[in-house]
Parts: C-alpha cells; structure tokens; sequence
C-alpha cells in the first residue's frame, strides 16, 4: 500500500487493522480459537497488541513463512488437534458481516469446502503483461529481509502481492499512468471473486495443504492464491456463498478511508 509497514499494523478506526479484523471474527458465536499467523519479525509486536484479556479467541500467534501457502500450513499445524472446522480468513477483511459468518457455518456439509463469493458484474479484459525472468527476481533472502515479506506464487494475507506463473517468471503490473494492451474480452457470465472466510473440515484442509500445496512449493510450484484452489485440487468439491461486496480485502490506500466509513456504520447498527 506504500505505507512503508504491513499494511496489518495500519490504523482503522484508532486500532491496527488486524485487531478490528479479529474483533469481528469474535463474533462469530461457533469459533473456538484464532491462529494469527504473523511475520517472522512481528510476533512479538502482535502478541503485544493482541493481549488474551481484549481478544480471548487469539490462541496461537504463530511466524508466517515465504509464501501464502507456507503461511497457512504453518497456521494449520497450531490449530488444536481437535478442531473438526478450519474456516481461513485475510486479515486484512475486516468488514465481513456477522451474519454472513453464521450463514457460511450453516451451510456447511462434510467433504466439502464452502467460501464467501460475488458475483463479477464488470467488463473483464485480458491483457498483455510484461514477463519478468529469474534473474530479475529478488532471493529469498532478500524478499524476506523487506519490509513486507515474500509472496512469490501466491498472496500473502499480511504483505503485497507479488504472483507469477512459475517459481523462474512473473508477471509485472503497470505502474500508475501505464497502459496494456487488451488481448481479449473474457465471458463474465460464470466469474465470481472469490473471498474469506473460507471454511472446511480440518482434516480435508490439512491433507489438501499436506499432499498437494506442500509439494508445489518443494517444487517450485507454489501457484495456489487461496485455500479454495488447494482443497480443490486435492479433490474436495468447493461451494460459493453469495456474500456482501463491501467484504473487502484493503489493499489500496483508498481503500483505508472507505473502509472506516463502513466499519463505523456497521458498528452503530450493531
């Protein structure tokens, strides 16, 4: 977001943007625990801002790896052994409504995976983007070392994005005033963006994430951009929860003061 800080411990309404988003996830009357998977350099500092006495859910804070999916499988392992439900949520959403959260654990049924979704209503385009190769890329060490993070093959929940193909190429994004070319118009007819939570049996969510995503990141593979995309390659049917469009996840430093906005109306209508 430019901030020059994770984008986390940016202020909403006067509280660092993931307290608000654990408050609300507190709400939610069937949720037992709450992992916060941390930077590495962070723990300490969320520990600090995140006292059991305010938030009594926050059971684990736990160092984050690499890449999303190194994140979540580190976040998967501290969740109590007898969980049967994992749900999986950006910490950077904090306006999902309460009672979408009730509808989405409602809804739930064995073997399968059930996620927050809008339906795409605008004009999507594919364009040309610029290949960037490895040797370009930034080490591991390097991306660790910033501010932010790395998050090569996937979005991590608490730093920018930075995707690609392929463990050797990236896509780059057009800087503000940039152009791209328009390849084709893509059929929005059966797109949904997808969102968080995103709710499954632990023990589906914790094999897709032991045989499927933890080999691709072994292999240089690491493509997944959320936990719907795991499970399902695993083989674990995915269904898609109609959920609000103001569920957001901040990303944008407009997004901030919009989001302010909303939280505070959803708070004084309790």
């Amino acid at each position: 977001m430019g901030a020059g800080q994770n984008k986390l411990l940016l202020p909403l309404a006067g509280e660092p943007l993931l307290c608000r988003t654990v408050s609300r996830l507190q709400r939610w009357s069937p949720l037992a625990e709450i992992v916060v998977v941390a930077h590495p350099r962070e723990v300490t500092l969320w520990q600090e801002l995140l006292p059991t006495q305010r938030y009594p859910k926050v059971a684990a804070i736990v160092p984050g790896g690499a890449t999303r999916t190194a994140s979540i499988w580190a976040g998967l392992q501290a969740v109590s052994p007898g969980a049967e439900w994992i749900a999986i949520h950006d910490g950077a959403r904090p306006l999902v409504p309460v009672t979408d959260l009730e509808q989405l654990w409602e809804l739930r049924s064995p073997g399968k995976g059930i996620i927050l979704g809008t339906a795409v209503h605008e004009a999507i385009k594919e364009v040309a983007l610029t290949r960037v190769t490895s040797g370009s890329l930034p080490s591991s060490e390097q991306l660790l070392a910033s501010p932010f993070g790395a998050t090569k093959g996937g979005e991590h929940p608490d730093w920018p994005p930075f995707s690609g193909e392929s463990s050797s190429e990236v896509f780059t994004q057009p800087a503000q005033g940039q152009t791209v070319a328009m390849v084709a118009p893509v059929p929005r007819s059966t797109l949904w963006h997808s969102q968080t939570p995103q709710l499954f049996e632990a023990k589906v969510i914790q094999a897709a994430y032991r045989e499927v995503a933890l080999p691709a990141i072994s292999a240089g593979q690491d493509l997944f951009t959320d936990d719907a995309e795991v499970a399902f390659a695993w083989g674990c049917p995915i269904e898609i929860l109609p959920g609000w469009r103001y569920n957001i996840k901040i990303t944008q430093p407009e997004d901030l003061p919009i989001s302010e906005i909303i939280w505070r109306e959803q708070e004084r209508q309790g």
